[in-house]
Order: C-alpha cells, then sequence, then structure tokens
C-alpha cells in the first residue's frame, strides 16, 4: 500500500471539469463500434465479422460477444447467436454492455432460445446440425444448478421455473424445436398462474403415472408445481396435489384419446390443455381486509319535501346520489390499493434485509474460498435481488399503488433466497483460496475476493496520481468508454463514513443508494485511506481528473 504523507488537498471538487478515459485497445473498441454501426445499419454480415475481429483481440469482451450474437440471429444462426448472447451476458450478469437497452437483448435471446432445443432447460440438440460456438468463449456457460443427485429426472424437477426436457435418449428425439415452441405456448396459461411445469419425457418402459408422484415428492414441490411425465413409448403420467389420482387417469384417457393418431408432443399439449383449468395459482401477498364502512354505500331514505316540487329536482338529486356513490367508491378503492401495498412492502422487507444479510455472507465467503458454483449463483441472485429493489422503487411511484409489481419483487426476493442458499452450499465444501489480497472497489464499494484480479484505474490530477481497484461492473464501464459513478453516504465517498460497512452494506440501503460521477465528488484525501494501492506496472485504466487549463 502507498505510504502517502498526510496532505489534505481538495482531489475533485471539479465543478464543469473534464474527465478524459485513456483505453488501453483503442483498435478493439473501433471494432466493436463499427460492429454496432453495421448493425444499425442491418449489415449483418459486416457487424458479424467486425464483432469477430474484436474478439480475436478481447476473446471475452460481452459487447463484441452480444453484438456478434445480434447479427447472428438476425441472420437466422440461432444456435450460434443463442451461444453469443449467453456468453456475454456470463462475462457481464449486469447486462452494461447493452447501454440500457436489455429489451433489446432480451428480446434477440428469447428468439435464440426458440429456435433451439436448448431454449426449454438443456434439450440437446437434433442430430445432423453443425452449430457449434465460433470459439471457446463463446460456448452456452453452465447454468447455476442445485447439488446433483444422480437422478437426472429429479435433478430436472428441482431446478427453478418451467422445464421441458426430453431424457428419453431416443434418437431421434421426441420432442424437437418445433414441439418444443408449441409446448412453451402451451404451458403459458400455468405460468400466468404462478404454477411451473415439469415436463418430462422418460426412457420407455417406465410408469409415468408413478414417476411423476415420485419426483413430485421426492423433489419437495408444492402446489405450485405440476409433474408431468411421458414415457418414450407414448404413455403419460401427471401429479399435482390438487387433482385427485382418477381424475389425472381420466384427463389423460381424455387427451389421447382424442389425439390417438397424433404425435407425442401433440397428446402432450392436449393434456395440458385440459389440465390447465384444474390447477390454481398458490396464494399471493394477501389481500388487506375489508375497510369498515365510513359513510353509507347506498341511497339513505328520502327525506320529506315540501309538496309541489318541480319533477326535475327528483332527476338533479338522483343523479347527485349516484355521482358522490362513484367518488366514494374510488376513495373507498384508492385506500384498499394503498393498504396492500403497504401489506405488500411489510411482506417484503424481512426478505430483503435476509437476502442482503446472505449475499454480504456469500461475498464474504468467497474472499477466503475459490468456487465458480458459487460465483454463478452470487451473481444470479444479485441481478434477482436488485431487480426487486427497482421493482418495488417504481411501485410507490405514481397516483395509483402498484401492487402487481411489489408481488412480483416478493417472487423475485423468493428466488434471490434460493440461489444465495445454493451459493453457500456451495462454498461449504469449496476449497480454500490461497493466499488471497481482499479488497474494495473504489467506485461500488464492492468487495474482492482478490485484488489481484481486479482492474487497477489510475487517478490522476496534475502531477499527483493514485492508483485504485475496480469491480468487474465498473471495469466494464470504463471498457465501454465511460467513468464509473461513485457511491456517497450523506454526500461524502463511502470509505470516508464511518457508519457504512461494505460488508453489509453494498447490497443493504442501510445507507442510501447515491451515485455520483467521480468529476463531482469533492473529497479532501489524508493518505490513510485503505483504497489505494502500489502502482504496479501498467494500470488498465487512467482517469484524468486535471481542470482544464
Amino acid at each position: 500500500m502507498l505510504a502517502w504523507p498526510a496532505v489534505a488537498w481538495a482531489l475533485l471538487a471539479l465543478a464543469g471539469c473534464g474527465a478524459a478515459l485513456q483505453a488501453e485497445d483503442s483498435q478493439t473498441q473501433d471494432l466493436v463500434r463499427r460492429a454496432r454501426e453495421s448493425y444499425g445499419a442491418k449489415q449483418y454480415e459486416q457487424a458479424e465479422t467486425a464483432a469477430g475481429e474484436a474478439l480475436k483481440r478481447a476473446a471475452d469482451n460481452p459487447q463484441a460477444l452480444y453484438l456478434r450474437g445480434l447479427a447472428r440471429v438476425a441472420r437466422k444462426q440461432y444456435a450460434l447467436g443463442r451461444d453469443d448472447l449467453e456468453a456475454a451476458q456470463k462475462a457481464d450478469p449486469m447486462l452494461l454492455f447493452t447501454s440500457g437497452n436489455k429489451a433489446e437483448f432480451e428480446n434477440a435471446l428469447r428468439i435464440a432460445r426458440e429456435n433451439t432445443m436448448t431454449a426449454l432447460d438443456g434439450a440437446k440438440p437434433s442430430p445432423g446440425k453443425s452449430d457449434k460456438p465460433a470459439s471457446p468463449t463463446a460456448a452456452k456457460p453452465a447454468p447455476a444448478k442445485l447439488v446433483a443427485t444422480g437422478d437426472p429426472m429429479l435433478d430436472a424437477v428441482k431446478r427453478a421455473g418451467t422445464v421441458l426436457q426430453d431424457l428419453s435418449g431416443s434418437e431421434p428425439t421426441k420432442l424437437g424445436p418445433d414441439q418444443l415452441k408449441v409446448l412453451r405456448d402451451a404451458v403459458q396459461p400455468f405460468e400466468r398462474k404462478q404454477v411451473a411445469v415439469k415436463l418430462l419425457v422418460a426412457k420407455a418402459g417406465v410408469d409415468p403415472v408413478k414417476e411423476a408422484q415420485r419426483l413430485h415428492l421426492a423433489a419437495t414441490q408444492g402446489p405450485a408445481t405440476v409433474v408431468v411425465v411421458a414415457s418414450a413409448d407414448g404413455k403419460i403420467g401427471l401429479y399435482h396435489p390438487a387433482v385427485t389420482a382418477s381424475e389425472a387417469n381420466d384427463l389423460v384417457a381424455k387427451a389421447t384419446a382424442e389425439n390417438s393418431k397424433e404425435s407425442l408432443a401433440r397428446k402432450l399439449v392436449a393434456t395440458l390443455g385440459l389440465l390447465a383449468p384444474k390447477v390454481q395459482a398458490p396464494p399471493a401477498v394477501p389481500e388487506a381486509k375489508p375497510l369498515p364502512p365510513t359513510a353509507p354505500v347506498g341511497p339513505t331514505a328520502p327525506m320529506p319535501v315540501p309538496a309541489g316540487p318541480a319533477p326535475w329536482m327528483y332527476g338533479v338529486a338522483g343523479l347527485g346520489a349516484v355521482l358522490a356513490l362513484v367518488v366514494l367508491a374510488k376513495l373507498i378503492g384508492r385506500l384498499r390499493a394503498g393498504q396492500r401495498l403497504a401489506r405488500g412492502f411489510q411482506a417484503a422487507r424481512p426478505q430483503l434485509d435476509a437476502v442482503a444479510q446472505g449475499l454480504g455472507a456469500v461475498a464474504t465467503g468467497l474472499r477466503a474460498k475459490r468456487d465458480r458454483g458459487a460465483e454463478v449463483a452470487q451473481q444470479a441472485a444479485e441481478l434477482a435481488y436488485f431487480d426487486a429493489l427497482a421493482m418495488m422503487a417504481q411501485a410507490s411511484e405514481g397516483e395509483v399503488a402498484d401492487t402487481a409489481r411489489v408481488e412480483r419483487a416478493v417472487r423475485l426476493l423468493d428466488e434471490a433466497q434460493a440461489k444465495v442458499a445454493e451459493a453457500q452450499a456451495s462454498l461449504a465444501s469449496a476449497a480454500d483460496r490461497p493466499s488471497p489480497r481482499p479488497g474494495y472497489c473504489f467506485f461500488t464499494a464492492r468487495l474482492l475476493p482478490d485484488a489481484r484480479d481486479a482492474d487497477r484505474v489510475d487517478l490522476r490530477r496534475g502531477d499527483v496520481r493514485l492508483t485504485v481497484l475496480a469491480s468487474r461492473e465498473a471495469g466494464e464501464v470504463l471498457r465501454r468508454g465511460g467513468v464509473p459513478t461513485v457511491r456517497v453516504v450523506n454526500g461524502r465517498h463511502w470509505s470516508q463514513c464511518a457508519e457504512f460497512v461494505p460488508e453489509t452494506d453494498f447490497y443493504s440501503d442501510r445507507c442510501g443508494r447515491a451515485f455520483v460521477p467521480v468529476t463531482e465528488l469533492a473529497w479532501t484525501f489524508t493518505g490513510e485511506e485503505p483504497l489505494f494501492v502500489p502502482s504496479e506496472g501498467r494500470p488498465d485504466y487512467k482517469i484524468d481528473l486535471s481542470s482544464p487549463a
């Protein structure tokens, strides 16, 4: 660590100052920009070529992988495009490479997955297709998995979300890309009810009825999961707690009889269509109890009036009563919606705190142990957690309480908790990290498992040079030609606030989540801060904070 003299100097009080970033490889960035321009001009082949050249220089550049994936999807090279897009997401789980246009990425990945076998949780590609990744870095990343049990059927059921998978080993496979697309449409009524469908094709000779019940119980699934098993020889069985065995048998028999000459996939679609109305959604965030009436909601008894009023006066009085009832109903509805929103926030707050603590524990554990599975699960948990935070912030905005967003946030937090548990399970058996050098990101306050793996950034002002560490997110901003923002607490850099503890507060919003441009932060250095590191060799990036002459 640098031993800076105790000198107080204002480093970043730079209103209107210029921030110049010197990228290490301008040629790679030029190729990425060329790929983006070609894609925007619908010159997909040129975009793919330019992105490929950029990847030769930087094999894990998420922007280049992203643009090549977009171009390949546009050229209907779906498997190759899917691999590139998933590799980009693996390299940057925060999706910073999309420059804020996440919808473009999600739409391209959805199209690529819908047109490939692997779109639906691990179905293997059809024989005879030669869609292979163009480079090892573009290969499909291994998805985060639960601890394997040695039973492929059980492992598939334990995976989160809907699973449509052919485990029969038949050649050709029973469920090809076209069949999977139709089945994906057939499970949407279940997903709208927040019910996951685990549809598996087993080997011939398996009793699908017994197998569906065994898998549902062994995987400890509840009413939010339906298990449907089909054998390679055409038999179908299903299990859900709300459907009796006789009802399930009758339902399957009807679907099979009506489609006796159709394929197995068509029989499964018919089975799902008959099953959907019988499966109810799991309970969501509890509704608020009815409010006691604050005013009569029906017309009051007419008051005696003097004899001889004009008839039109009765009409005016009736219209006024109707308008009053409408206004009263709207007020009561808004009040009840506000109560539901408050209940939703009350239910989500313990989950937010629990997930934040769990993520902090995982981050601390990764500083002592090295495990790729735990890192992948941590990234997935972070995505769900920060999406839930954003969704709850959006729910509290506007004139109408958005309880649907709160309910969605609660489900995201459930997913984050599951991923945190998965990461902690992986860490329990992980190997120790040899001689770690822990650190913190100067910009985001993220814990860094090993400072040797972080980007080094030179902050320069005049002749003074300080070297700090940057996390993956901040490094990605630098690679895209930007300057990262800095987390502040009460208007000061986070490291100068004693109440901010990175191990617990990086995820927590206890101290707020304010970020400002580094050029707008006023900070007096004493030389005792633990964030400066020795300048070893050539830095990864340089940020010049000198005031313009």
